[in-house]
């Protein structure tokens, strides 16, 4: 499909993706626990003109252009059309905490992941 677009076509799809699918608006969920002022998703995110790794925090700095935007593939965005927000996980601890958030968001249980785990 790729070919039969070219590349117009698909710049085209993933700006129109991007804006209605990508595009963080803050509502009262983001000011939970505490984050009155703030975002506790981070948002608006630093813009960032060029990619780079941080060897402080040993994580991959990703360009952005605008800090109101998830981080997105663009294949993922226009094939499969829904949000996502992509995160490069380098340390075990990262992965651990990733780990704990999606099993959490996908079982939607009172109980949380980590407070199960205690109990084993």
């Amino acid at each position: 499909i790729l070919i039969e677009w070219g590349a117009d076509v698909f710049a085209m799809e993933i700006k129109k993706c991007g804006e209605m699918l990508q595009c963080h608006h803050c509502r009262p969920v983001c000011h939970k626990y505490g984050n009155v002022d703030k975002c506790r998703f981070f948002f608006p995110h630093k813009v960032v003109e060029v990619s780079y790794f941080d060897s402080e925090s040993n994580a991959i700095v990703f360009v952005c252009c605008d800090g109101t935007v998830n981080y997105f593939n663009p294949y993922i965005l226009v094939f499969c059309q829904h949000n996502h927000d992509l995160k490069c996980i380098l340390s075990r601890k990262g992965a651990k905490a990733a780990m704990f958030y999606i099993s959490d968001y996908i079982t939607k249980m009172d109980t949380k992941t980590y407070e199960m785990l205690s109990l084993l």
